[in-house]
């Protein structure tokens, strides 16, 4: 899922939708278009893919669908992020500084993303999700093969995912 930004030189950007990802992150080519001033950040950037010393740059204004966002800390040129998403260039991943300012809404089929900053009604079939500070999450039951109750799980909601992973100790009888 990615949505896609006008850049100054008005070319457009794709920027991957990354519920997962607590930092949004730039391309060293958008850092450079947007003439931001990248310095070393201390600590670390840590993912799936590792860890690695970063660099960012704050952004003084973002505009994303009808709303603004001011000072917005951003990493610049991420090792390890791709720079295609499929054939499409990437030009960052939008990440939970800003996803926590609104209340989202995802609609896969309908390919639409809405952005709230009030009150937004859900669908009855919608499961509630909380944020922890760095992702949302959501409560789920699994189910395995001949067992009777399903066993709860805590569920991080990651957008930039392909797939479902399964982290911590299992329950015994799902271990076997």
């Amino acid at each position: 899922l990615y949505v896609l930004a006008k850049l100054p030189s008005g070319r457009e950007g794709a920027f991957l939708v990354d519920t997962g990802s607590s930092l949004t992150t730039v391309s060293e080519a958008v850092a450079q278009e947007l003439g931001l001033e990248v310095r070393r950040r201390s600590g670390r950037l840590i993912g799936l893919g590792g860890s690695t010393l970063w660099r960012g740059a704050t952004l003084s204004s973002l505009k994303i669908g009808g709303f603004t966002l001011r000072d917005v800390d951003v990493a610049v040129g991420v090792t390890g992020i791709p720079t295609h998403i499929g054939l499409v260039p990437l030009a960052g991943i939008i990440g939970n500084n800003i996803w926590s300012s609104f209340q989202v809404a995802i609609d896969y089929p309908g390919n639409t993303l809405t952005l709230s900053r009030g009150s937004m009604s859900l669908p009855a079939t919608a499961e509630p999700m909380f944020f922890n500070g760095q992702h949302p999450m959501t409560r789920a039951r699994i189910r395995t093969e001949g067992e009777a109750p399903p066993h709860p799980l805590l569920l991080e909601i990651d957008t930039g995912a392909r797939g479902l992973l399964l982290m911590g100790q299992p329950p015994a009888h799902i271990a076997d």
